[in-house]
């Protein structure tokens, strides 16, 4: 029996709605049951280190199986669970965050002594971007694997579209956008403002809406309130200046078959954020929903090309950010282009259920590998 344990988040229980790697966690793990696995989500929350080492206690009880799959959302945060799982019955761990995301040069440092670690063990690494998989082999000089995020086709589906919510939400406007991100300064909602300040007020390109669809001050329990607060607040007064309320309006959080809706109903899906450890969920929902992506250009974004599924900018680069907008909004068969190519390239390549069955034939050939030894 192949036994994986997926090790959420500190902040925030599995499932939710509030954040999208809990929801690459819930989803992959029901379809992983589905075809026999031994699946165990674990919340790794607690009020204060007494109660972290009760659950890593907890934690170690359910991965006394051979073979265990180990999935970690962010290594260094849950230190103490790691020292609990990590023997000689779990072969494969697999990564969510790359190390250098972490803050400091001490994290960083333990983060990669304990992948060598683990690397002299025989531990196999997986992650989600073709930049970990390169680092974890040149840096950890470990054997990896890439296990990419998926997406919901069948929610997330150009078939969503609601011609009363374009009616709603667009008014006499044309042109629909939307960025998915709860609203915070690493998000960025910024760049997208200047930008559209730049269409509205300089091009005079006022057919369009914006829409910013996710929680207003953040969704986990380090960030202090009054800093996303703050953000907000220059976010609204940023809008007010420049006189562009007509074209923006801030969401809140919307459950998940409402973004679908959304996303589906929009025109153009645009992303400023200016850190992601892999291409985000948001983005892959915003493809498989039929729209051209605008984003930023990241080093974990491996699936989006330029001109083909998406278009690329140079990040913090406004004024192209704008120009690439105006592109979208003038140009239809552009758009369409851009959104039909996107829809059939995750349907190919970043559906749940390609996913899945690439993972299970991976972990099949490696614990072949394992119990021949």
């Amino acid at each position: 029996m192949t036994n994986i344990i997926y090790v959420g988040p500190a902040e925030i229980p599995i499932p939710s709605e509030k954040g999208a790697i809990e929801e690459v966690i819930w989803k992959v793990s029901l379809e992983l049951a589905k075809v026999g696995f031994k699946v165990s989500v674990y919340n790794p929350i607690a009020q204060n280190i007494l109660s972290k080492f009760v659950k890593a206690f907890g934690l170690h009880k359910i991965s006394h199986d051979r073979n265990t799959v180990v999935h970690f959302h962010d290594l260094i945060s849950n230190i103490i669970y790691c020292s609990t799982v990590y023997n000689n019955k779990n072969v494969v761990l697999s990564l969510h965050y790359p190390p250098w995301i972490t803050k400091t040069t001490r994290r960083y440092a333990l983060m990669v002594s304990a992948l060598r670690y683990l690397k002299k063990k025989g531990v196999i690494f997986a992650a989600p971007s073709k930049v970990m998989v390169g680092w974890l082999q040149n840096f950890i000089k470990g054997e990896s694997f890439l296990l990419p995020n998926g997406v919901d086709t069948s929610l997330f589906n150009p078939s969503k579209r609601k011609y009363e919510i374009r009616k709603k939400m667009l008014g006499d406007k044309d042109i629909l956008i939307s960025y998915v991100a709860r609203v915070h300064p690493e998000k960025n909602q910024l760049d997208i403002l200047r930008a559209i300040n730049i269409l509205v007020n300089e091009k005079l390109i006022r057919n369009f809406k914006v829409l910013f669809i996710g929680p207003l001050h953040g969704t986990f329990n380090r960030e202090r309130f009054f800093e996303n607060e703050y953000y907000y607040s220059y976010l609204k007064c940023y809008i007010k200046r420049n006189k562009l309320e007509k074209y923006v309006s801030f969401m809140g959080e919307v459950r998940r078959r409402e973004v679908a809706h959304l996303l589906a109903s929009s025109d153009i899906y645009v992303h400023a954020s200016l850190t992601e450890a892999s291409l985000p969920l948001a983005i892959m929902e915003a493809m498989a929903s039929g729209l051209p992506v605008l984003a930023y250009d990241l080093i974990y974004y491996d699936f989006l090309k330029n001109n083909e599924n998406a278009i690329l900018v140079k990040q913090g680069d406004v004024k192209n950010l704008a120009a690439a907008l105006e592109t979208l909004i003038t140009q239809e068969k552009t758009r369409e282009f851009l959104g039909e190519n996107a829809r059939i390239f995750v349907e190919d390549n970043l559906s749940w259920k390609m996913i899945v069955e690439r993972y299970y034939i991976k972990l099949y050939e490696i614990f072949q590998q394992y119990n021949n030894a």
